[in-house]
């Protein structure tokens, strides 16, 4: 008796069988096909919500809190020289470490970290602790505060660059740490892009003009901190001491964000699709949150920079949200030649500086 091979069972089975099982076969896998296809989209546009929620991070160390660290990109961007004459992230200096190839502007990180400064904590309305530093200062206790609000993944120390700024232009500078950032409470939430984080700037606010209460307030944002100050504006407004906002590259909502700096050139259903999966896992409507939503009611005179080179948010969305503001309300707009998204001032120190006090000086009478 001769051995069967395992083709022999195949070629045995009748030609109408095979046709039949081949047919079963290609409709499994024509169905496997239709399925899979929305539900690779669906993993598509849950990944890119949640790269957007724990943005450059991960859930995990967005879980964890993050104190202020000399990271490269702090040396690289936020300490950096970042004018003509400069030698800031694109210029290095060969033949020295790697910590130190970039010129710092005004003092280093490590500097900066040295400062005098005192840690205090002011409680949202939702029960969370928020992180703020003071920088001392010798100008007196009635001298204007200059409250610093930094962007996603960003700490105290990033605004502790501008002390000396600060310092020139006759403020005494606070910088605030958003939940889920640095040492403040975090809600396990990632980045509410403003929807949230309104809460914390509202918090510091009180905290400060209770602290200082013959001092007037200049809020200061930067990226999603400028998102933060436009949610928080409303309520900012009841309080005769802030007298005006600067508001420093500042997307126009998360939607456009994602358009342009997460999935660009993606089918536009698709980012509709991530803001509402994004929504969704944050339990927050970003859409009623945009930035473009607020600011047509915003009255605090705000004055609107960006860089010409801001990938981020580049002109034309920071144009959007000049253009979006009421008239008659003292608002400006300036475009910066030099810096970089959350770096204006380190392109062209003593012009952002000299504007930013002008502004200050037209608005707080």
């Amino acid at each position: 008796m001769s051995e069967q091979t395992p083709l022999d069972h195949i070629e045995n089975v009748p030609k109408k069988t095979q046709r039949k099982r081949l047919q079963r076969g290609l409709l499994a896998l024509a169905g496997l096909m239709l399925l899979s296809t929305p539900l690779a989209g669906l993993w598509m546009v849950h990944d890119l919500a949640g790269k957007v929620i724990y943005y450059k991070y991960g859930p995990e160390r967005w879980a964890r809190q993050r104190p202020g660290i000399c990271s490269p990109s702090r040396r690289e961007l936020v300490y950096a020289d970042l004018r003509p004459t400069g030698l800031g992230a694109d210029h290095y200096r060969p033949g020295l470490p790697s910590r130190d190839k970039y010129t710092a502007l005004e003092f280093s990180c490590n500097q900066a970290r040295r400062l005098s400064a005192a840690s205090a904590y002011a409680q949202t309305q939702d029960g969370l602790r928020i992180h703020y530093r003071i920088f001392a200062s010798d100008l007196g206790a009635n001298a204007p505060l200059l409250l610093h609000v930094p962007g996603i993944t960003s700490a105290w120390l990033d605004g502790a660059r501008y002390a000396g700024a600060a310092r020139r232009m006759g403020f005494r500078l606070a910088v605030l740490e958003l939940r889920n950032h640095g040492i403040s409470d975090n809600d396990g939430f990632g980045a509410g892009y403003g929807c949230r984080e309104a809460k914390d700037v509202l918090a510091v606010a009180k905290a400060l003009m209770q602290r200082y209460p013959q001092s007037q307030l200049l809020i200061w944002g930067s990226s999603m901190g400028s998102m933060s100050i436009l949610n928080a504006a409303a309520e900012l407004e009841q309080f005769p001491k802030v007298r005006a906002l600067v508001i420093e590259n500042p997307p126009t909502s998360l939607r456009e964000v994602v358009e342009v700096s997460f999935a660009p050139g993606r089918p536009k259903p698709l980012y509709d699709a991530v803001l509402a999966m994004a929504s969704f896992r944050s339990q927050v409507d970003y859409g009623r949150c945009a930035p473009i939503s607020l600011t047509p009611q915003l009255q605090l005179p705000a004055f609107v920079t960006v860089a010409q080179a801001d990938s981020l948010t580049p002109v034309s969305m920071v144009e959007k949200v000049y253009q979006s503001l009421p008239t008659g309300k003292g608002h400006q707009f300036k475009i910066y030649p030099h810096g970089d998204h959350a770096a204006i001032w380190n392109g062209q120190p003593k012009t952002y500086e000299a504007d930013i006090l002008a502004f200050w000086r037209g608005m707080a009478l």
